[in-house]
């Protein structure tokens, strides 16, 4: 009996982007919009219709007050394993899950599925008992309040914690 893996879950469409296009570049916004590095991997995501009512000439990295935090994760993680990661037992039901291998991202887990995994929680099957043979651990993506600089972390942290912005100030989660 297999486990069902993040990337056989009901997906989300997607686009990606580098953080330097502009609104205008973006051929549909009715799709969640993942911001990428040069190396394919995200940096930051826009829920579907958040570019709505901005300028067309404005740079998407530009445009905080629709950027989102996000969860990473490797597709081939399974449901149970990453529902029982730091980063997903203290998840928002309205975070989006970039699902990325090595080439860059492959997929975004979002909305009413997500949502209902979380909610429903981890389940153990009978036989549940060998080990993958690939461990990724999901990793937080967040934006900082203060400044807009990306963190990454393994699950919430439970106090205040340095941001790599500047000037020097605790990360506004």
């Amino acid at each position: 009996m297999t486990e069902e893996t993040l990337a056989e879950r009901d997906l989300e469409p997607y686009t990606t982007a580098p953080p330097h296009a502009h609104v205008k570049d973006v051929p549909d916004t009715r799709h969640w919009l993942v911001l990428t590095a040069e190396d394919g991997q995200p940096r930051a995501v826009i829920p579907p219709d958040g570019l709505d009512g901005q300028r067309p000439e404005a740079e998407l990295s530009a445009l905080t007050g629709v950027l989102t935090g996000f969860v990473k994760a490797h597709p081939t993680t399974t449901v149970t394993h990453a529902l029982n990661t730091g980063a997903f037992r203290t998840l928002d039901p309205d975070t989006p899950v970039v699902l990325c291998d090595e080439r860059g991202v492959v997929g975004v887990w979002a909305g009413f599925d997500l949502a209902d995994a979380i909610l429903r929680g981890p389940a153990r099957v009978v036989g549940d008992t060998k080990l993958p043979g690939r461990i990724d651990i999901p990793v937080v993506t967040r934006l900082c309040r203060v400044c807009g600089s990306a963190m990454t972390f393994t699950e919430k942290p439970a106090g205040p914690v340095a941001c790599t912005g500047r000037p020097p100030h605790d990360f506004g989660w």
